[in-house]
């Protein structure tokens, strides 16, 4: 059953930067905290992971193992399913032409 995949809702949106600095040698530290309030300036498109999950949580994927800090969307999971849906609305065109 891929019924789900209509009630993804597609966005654009800015991604927040994470909570982050270089220490003195160059490397950057990414700080427990996560994310910070400031976005990057280029706008993507995409899916939202607050609205994904509770359609279909196995697209999300987390930063613990305990799955409690929210990362991001695994679009690649999306293949298979937009393929099924793909053949279930060709199989339904072909039915209202007659040419199934």
């Amino acid at each position: 059953d891929v019924s789900w995949l209509s009630k993804l809702q597609p966005r654009t949106f800015n991604r927040r930067k994470r909570n982050a600095q270089k220490d003195v040698d160059g490397n950057i530290i990414v700080f427990e905290d996560g994310y910070s309030d400031e976005l990057y300036d280029e706008t993507e498109y995409g899916l939202v992971f607050d609205e994904v999950e509770p359609i279909n949580a196995e697209l999300c994927f987390y930063d613990d193992d305990a799955k409690t800090k929210p990362a991001g969307v695994s679009y690649s999971k999306l293949i298979v399913p937009l393929l099924k849906k793909v053949q279930q609305l060709e199989a339904e065109i072909k039915a209202m032409k007659g040419t199934a």
